[in-house]
């Protein structure tokens, strides 16, 4: 399996992931007048609650990679040791944070400010915010 079929998989595994969360229970969204986005309410909550397969795919791949790269590393001569995987394990965490760091602090800040002015709103408080 290639890189880009994987990342190809890990965007369904998403959508997958997105859909369970979002209709494994009616009771999440029965407040919507929702009817069904497949057939029927019933129908739809079983294919979401099955969803959670995105879990087992992620790990899957992300198993499978380190497999290939490891291999990958063999075939050129590395010596695969503790300190092999000590810094592949380093250098996958630090190319996560910087490709997260800031989608992570946009969304943090924009829920400091969605859940600041809600608050406002649920005392009826007509205070200004400094965020807004």
């Amino acid at each position: 399996m290639s890189k880009k079929q994987s990342d190809i998989v890990k965007g369904i595994a998403i959508l997958f992931m997105v859909f369970h969360h979002l209709f494994m229970k009616e009771a999440r969204y029965e407040a919507y007048h929702f009817t069904g986005l497949i057939i029927n309410q019933s129908i739809t909550v079983f294919i979401a609650e099955h969803f959670k397969v995105c879990v087992s795919l992620f790990a899957f791949l992300s198993g499978y990679g380190m497999e290939k790269k490891t291999k990958n590393a063999v075939r050129k001569g590395t010596d695969i040791n503790a300190e092999y995987y000590e810094k592949s394990i380093v250098e996958t965490y630090l190319k996560l944070i910087r490709d997260t760091s800031f989608l992570t602090i946009f969304l943090i800040l924009l829920t400091m400010i969605l859940v600041f002015k809600k608050h406002l709103a649920w005392f009826g408080e007509k205070k200004d915010c400094i965020f807004l």
